[in-house]
């Protein structure tokens, strides 16, 4: 989730970017109250016990569900191009090891 905050906050601050510090707490308090998918709980509720109460900033949530969705699409497109780098790797070593075999 930390991996997002700079691109958010640059989203959120295109029309002046030298105020983007004005941000930081709006979206620090979103990122605070958003569940996470490893442990199913906010990041408030795991530090004092209960849920926070608060109005949610729907853009600054907005911007964050997408900055996480896109992170995660290209993590997993890395991932799968290593994998695939690997696949591509061992067949090369079967192939050579098999016509040593052959000759």
């Amino acid at each position: 989730m930390h991996g997002i905050l700079i691109p958010v906050l640059t989203k959120l601050s295109l029309q002046d970017p030298e105020k983007w510090f004005k941000y930081v707490a709006s979206v620090q308090r979103i990122i605070n109250s958003t569940t996470s998918q490893a442990t199913n709980f906010t990041p408030f509720e795991l530090l004092f016990g209960i849920k926070m109460k608060n109005k949610e900033d729907i853009k600054i949530k907005k911007i964050l569900e997408e900055e996480h969705y896109q992170s995660t699409l290209q993590e997993k497109e890395r991932l799968r191009d290593e994998a695939k780098n690997n696949i591509l790797k061992l067949q090369d070593e079967n192939r050579r090891q098999y016509n040593k075999r052959r000759k």
